[in-house]
């Protein structure tokens, strides 16, 4: 060991006069440390410009390093696997199914199959990765999962209230069209499912700011919904406060994304009947009144194209695609 790398674990001792500086400056946590500059830790901490530098390089070593990775490894997973839907068309239409990162929204009119498309991807979501579930371990090795139960989903919502008898409906179908890849399964399905409901914008940025964040750290959760995000916007703000609503949707929005990166799940909202999509998603569901179909928005990990699904009491199932060409 090096003169330096001593100095710089003395530096972090529990009992250094280094670290009493830093508690009687507010400075315990190492994220904040490494985000300032030297000359700000200076003035905050009275230390010299050469203890400063020593207790930046203390503070980086003292954190995980995560491996080198390739340019193709970090591309393969940006492609990586996808949640199914639970329908084979549906799933060949969405190239394997719904994005196991970032924001996917589906949109349509009431009573059009969003909400029973949701139930599905809560159920497909505990399957294995073979059978087009997301089981698996979080890609950051500082996060700890403190739970052996099989990976879940959270369902927040915000208008009506959950429709768990339809859930448990699903699941009896579930159940018996898995039954070979349940039986690892010790647990009622429905248990994986968290729900939550928010009723109004407050309530939904204290679930997605403190209560999600700390359910996520504790259990193997794997698909957040959101049902929905507008209808609460709807309400609470006016034609004139039109810039303070899309500020506060792009905070919810940013919030979203850096957990679904961080622990490596997708997020889908679900929202009622508008001209454009809320976050510019990969994939949109449109309805009309007497049939439901998808469609997908232009992207470039999708094609343009519509097909039909068939809402029966097991399910949304295969019809037809309507047309397979780009429009």
């Amino acid at each position: 060991m090096s003169q330096s790398d001593g100095q710089s674990d003395r530096l972090l001792d529990n009992q250094s006069v280094v670290c009493f500086t830093l508690i009687s400056a507010k400075l315990t946590n190492k994220t904040t440390i490494l985000c300032m500059s030297a000359a700000d830790l200076e003035r905050a901490t009275k230390l010299s410009s050469f203890d400063v530098s020593v207790l930046l390089k203390a503070v980086a070593l003292s954190l995980p390093c995560p491996p080198m990775r390739t340019a193709l490894s970090l591309y393969r997973d940006s492609q990586g696997h996808r949640l199914s839907l639970g329908c084979q068309i549906l799933d060949g239409f969405l190239r394997g199914g719904i994005l196991s990162e970032g924001i996917t929204e589906i949109t349509g009119v009431s009573s059009s199959g969003k909400t029973q498309v949701c139930l599905q991807l809560c159920l497909s979501v505990q399957l294995p990765h073979e059978q087009g579930g997301l089981e698996g371990a979080p890609k950051d090795d500082h996060i700890v999962i403190t739970s052996n139960y099989e990976e879940g989903a959270v369902y927040i919502s915000t208008e009506d209230v959950f429709p768990s008898k339809r859930l448990h409906q699903l699941i009896q179908s579930f159940t018996k069209s898995q039954a070979v890849h349940l039986v690892s399964c010790k647990w009622n399905l429905s248990y994986n499912v968290f729900i939550e409901h928010a009723a109004d914008v407050d309530d939904l940025q204290n679930i997605i700011t403190h209560r999600l964040p700390l359910l996520l750290h504790r259990r193997a959760i794997k698909l957040v919904i959101i049902d929905s995000i507008t209808a609460l916007f709807r309400v609470e703000y006016s034609l004139g406060e039109m810039s303070k609503r899309a500020k506060v949707l792009r905070c919810f929005g940013a919030q979203l994304h850096k957990l679904s990166h961080l622990y490596s799940f997708p997020v889908v909202c679900v929202n009622q009947s508008p001209l454009q999509p809320l976050f510019g998603g990969e994939e949109s569901v449109l309805c009309d009144e007497t049939k439901q179909w998808l469609q997908s928005r232009p992207s470039p990990l999708t094609l343009m194209k519509r097909v039909c699904m068939d809402i029966k009491k097991s399910g949304a199932e295969d019809m037809k695609e309507l047309d397979s060409q780009d429009s």
